[in-house]
């Protein structure tokens, strides 16, 4: 028996590697150079970035510290110029104190509490002489008091420092700060509305932060 083999033979494609000319060469390694060259701008510019956003926040953490320092060193002035020569029997200097850190926002009627403190320290320190504004006397000190808060919106007495001025006696000096509002203007400058230039005025104080540098002296009597 005879037997045949039949063998197809497959066509075999062998894909051969194109050759690029000197110039397209040339174009592709410009356009591999200037994508490296992007990336490294891109880096660049993030570096530039990162290192202005902690320049920044460096800045800004310094500026706080140099606020806050400049804050401590003003407080430790004032604790100073408050604590020195004050015995720790009961004076002027520890009443005067207490009047401020009572008084430091005006008059309090939310809490009954701390206003009956107000009222309490002028009463049981305050000769009825005591010469307030147009006023004598606790009753008197109380009433503007009363009358500021009403008229005035965020009331602040900052006392700026003591001094001594007699052997019983000293002087605080203060600044005022208060929030003009309608009422302000009703009852502080009611003959603004009386005309047209006075209330073109009355429309600028509204809503006006005033600062007011001040003084009070408080006397010992002797006993």
């Amino acid at each position: 028996m005879a037997i045949v083999n039949t063998v197809d033979y497959a066509s075999v494609h062998v894909a051969q590697k194109r050759k690029f000319s000197p110039f397209e060469h040339a174009q592709i390694v410009d356009q591999i150079l200037g994508e490296q060259t992007r990336l490294r701008e891109l880096r660049r510019i993030r570096q530039i970035r990162y290192r202005k956003k902690k320049d920044d926040y460096a800045n800004s953490i310094e500026k706080e510290t140099h606020h806050l320092q400049n804050e401590i060193n003003k407080l430790e002035k004032r604790r100073r110029s408050v604590s020195s020569a004050v015995p720790a029997k009961e004076n002027v200097w520890n009443v005067a104190t207490e009047y401020f850190r009572l008084f430091r926002y005006g008059l309090k009627t939310t809490g009954a509490t701390e206003s009956s403190a107000q009222q309490d320290l002028l009463r049981k320190y305050m000769a009825s002489d005591t010469v307030f504004n147009a006023g004598r006397g606790p009753d008197a000190m109380m009433m503007s008091w009363k009358r500021m808060s009403m008229w005035f919106e965020d009331v602040e007495l900052e006392l700026e420092g003591l001094s001594k001025t007699g052997k019983d006696s000293i002087v605080a000096e203060t600044t005022t700060r208060v929030t003009v509002t309608e009422s302000t203007l009703q009852g502080v400058f009611p003959y603004l509305s009386g005309s047209e230039k006075g209330r073109a005025l009355g429309d600028k104080l509204l809503n006006q932060r005033l600062v007011v540098r001040g003084s009070m002296r408080f006397q010992w009597d002797p006993i």
